[in-house]
């Protein structure tokens, strides 16, 4: 009979004892191994260090850590809001010029931007406004016009060449520029797509700015649509200048298509996107397509398709706050209907409900609000200035819709507000003007290295001259993790161990006991040729095995308990972690509760060790 053979024999003659013992460890390895998943569980959602983003921007009241948790989890309530043109700032594509030296580049220090609006909820899920550049990339669309400039300012050097040099004005100049057409005509069938799918370009960064007569035309500001066939047409008449040998007035033309195709790139560029939620990580569909920025339209989180009641096509509308449990919710008129479904993310994001950002402004109910905070900016006084009051409770039988006045806004044909949309009534037409416009913050992605750190240090220093702060949210919530969790964690971890160190005790009593009860047994071993050193071997590894498949079993059912706490915290914050995942701590733990199962096996080891054969076999 080997050494194994003979270890199980012995466990199964006090299977009771074994088992139970056995059940202690599990317990303890257990507790100990769920501490280990909540640990990292609170370091991946609270201390976290990979977002898509480094910086936060948002009103200067409240904490830090207020600003990140609303922003980022969607916990706890917005501090306040920042005027829309700190985001139209940070979002510029102008540069300094060269040269100068006190004027600070954002567009140098700002990758991109997104502004965010929070405050009201559906069936508890928050619902977040944000323009449709949170899902959506048009860098395609600005490679299509970088290549383009790239080939249009090369033939433009070769006609000002050309005009010093006659003979280099051949037909090829004329059929290069003919060429560059069709590339030009894909920039424009981009940007018809780009308005037709989800958002306009405007060729105005601020459309209710003073306009020409043209644009004024044009509620949201002039689109980019015209100045795309104004190229086209100049492309055109450039190609019949090089073909008459007009170098001067090809030159002309050449020089507009080139200034169009600047506008184009920064319209482009202004909504540029999309926001990453991980480095490299953006947010996907699962189904459906992007909302359109000028519609009633929403894209829902995956847990919001799972849980609230909510799928394609489905309409809803929003609560105003966040009510309790016995407070009558206060539901807003607009009904947003549902277009898309994300892919899950595993981030609070899953449980959110987004909508185009102008939809957001269309609740008279936020006018208002937004109204009177630009009424306090500018310093007026009196009962304009005052916050408004509450709306008054909904009428008795439940929820109401909102009774604010008229709405801001009207529905337009599509059309009427840039060309390239459908002529369908279903687009808004927002009334309330962008000066009154605020956000609850703005997620910046800055172009790396000090970059972050230079622009929230210009913020901090009140460089943009508003009552605003810059956060990195990966470094407030390491913070927040290493002040009130890791402490209590590790407190905890202590405590399993400790249980651990019973459960050893539990293996030595259990192993003690039965040692005592088989004298016999070891004496008539020891009689059969079992040479001393056998007999503490097989007691140890008793005890070894004891621990071990106990710690085994411990570790499933810890990461069994992981499983359900990561399903609540899907569900209550909207990101779990890894529950299924053994991770090397957990293995050095098991190896540790090994070692002290060995260790408590060596005392009942060494009493069977000194067990003399004589007395034993003739007290039997």
């Amino acid at each position: 009979m080997n050494l194994f053979q003979l270890v199980f024999k012995q466990m199964r003659q006090r299977a009771l004892g074994t088992w139970l013992t056995l059940l202690s460890v599990l317990l303890g390895v257990a507790l100990a191994v769920a501490i280990l998943l909540m640990r990292g569980a609170g370091s991946a959602l609270f201390g976290q260090t990979e977002y898509g983003y480094d910086v936060l921007v948002g009103i200067g009241q409240g904490s830090p850590l207020q600003l990140t948790l609303n922003t980022v989890y969607h916990i706890d309530v917005s501090p306040g809001n920042v005027p829309y043109w700190v985001y139209e700032t940070l979002d510029g594509q102008d540069r300094p010029p060269r040269g100068s030296s006190g004027e600070f580049s954002y567009n140098g220090h700002v990758k991109s931007a997104v502004p965010v609006a929070v405050g009201d909820t559906y069936k508890g899920r928050p619902i977040v406004g944000s323009p449709p550049k949170l899902f959506v990339s048009l860098t395609p669309l600005r490679d299509q016009i970088d290549a383009l400039r790239d080939k249009q300012s090369a033939l433009l050097n070769d006609v000002q060449a050309a005009q010093s040099d006659p003979a280099k004005l051949g037909d090829g100049l004329a059929k290069r520029q003919a060429a560059l057409k069709p590339e030009l005509q894909k920039v424009r069938d981009e940007i018809k797509r780009i308005a037709q799918e989800t958002t306009p370009l405007i060729e105005l960064p601020d459309p209710f700015a003073e306009r020409d007569a043209e644009s004024a035309k044009w509620h949201y500001g002039k689109p980019v649509t015209f100045r795309a066939d104004a190229a086209l047409s100049e492309s055109d008449a450039a190609t019949a200048a090089l073909a008459a040998k007009d170098a001067k007035g090809a030159e002309g033309h050449l020089q507009t298509v080139l200034k169009s195709l600047d506008v184009i790139y920064k319209a482009a560029g202004a909504e540029n996107g999309p926001l990453e939620y991980r480095p490299d990580e953006s947010y996907e569909l699962a189904e459906g397509r992007i909302y359109h920025a000028w519609k009633f339209e929403s894209v829902i989180g995956s847990e919001v398709a799972q849980h609230a009641g909510l799928k394609m096509g489905s309409t809803f509308k929003a609560t105003h706050g966040n009510p309790g449990p016995n407070e009558k919710p206060d539901v807003h008129p607009q009904v947003w209907e549902v277009v898309g479904v994300m892919k899950p993310t595993h981030t609070a994001a899953d449980r959110c409900v987004y909508i185009p950002l102008l939809s957001f402004y269309c609740i008279a109910e936020h006018e208002k609000g937004l109204k009177a905070q630009e009424d306090i900016r500018e310093g007026k006084s009196g009962a304009a200035a005052k916050t408004p009051p509450p709306p008054p409770p909904p009428a008795a039988g439940g929820a109401a819709d909102d009774d604010d006045g008229p709405a801001p806004f009207s529905f337009v044909y599509g059309d009427e507000l840039d060309p390239d949309l459908p002529h369908t009534k279903d687009f808004i037409s927002l009334e309330t003007p962008k000066k009154d416009w605020a956000v609850s913050a703005i997620l910046v992605k800055s172009r790396g290295g000090v970059k972050a750190d230079n622009l929230m240090y210009y913020i901090k220093n009140d460089g943009m001259k508003a009552n605003i702060q810059a956060v990195n949210p990966a470094r407030v919530m390491r913070e927040f993790f290493d002040t009130f969790f890791k402490g209590s964690t590790t407190i905890l971890l202590v405590i399993a161990l400790l249980v651990s160190v019973v459960a050893a005790m539990g293996i030595l009593v259990s192993i003690y006991n039965s040692v005592s009860a088989r004298n016999r047994e070891i004496a008539i071993l020891r009689a059969l040729g079992a040479t001393r050193a056998r007999i503490l071997t097989v007691i140890c590894v008793e005890a070894g095995l004891i621990g071990l498949f106990g710690g085994i079993a411990g570790i499933g059912v810890g990461h069994l308990f992981g499983a359900v706490a990561s399903e609540y915290m899907r569900t209550s914050l909207g990101q779990g972690f890894k529950w299924f995942i053994v991770d090397v701590p957990e293995l050095l733990y098991l190896g540790l509760v090994v070692a002290i199962a060995l260790a408590a096996g060596l005392v009942p080891a060494l009493k069977a060790y000194r067990t003399p054969v004589a007395t034993n076999l003739v007290a039997a």
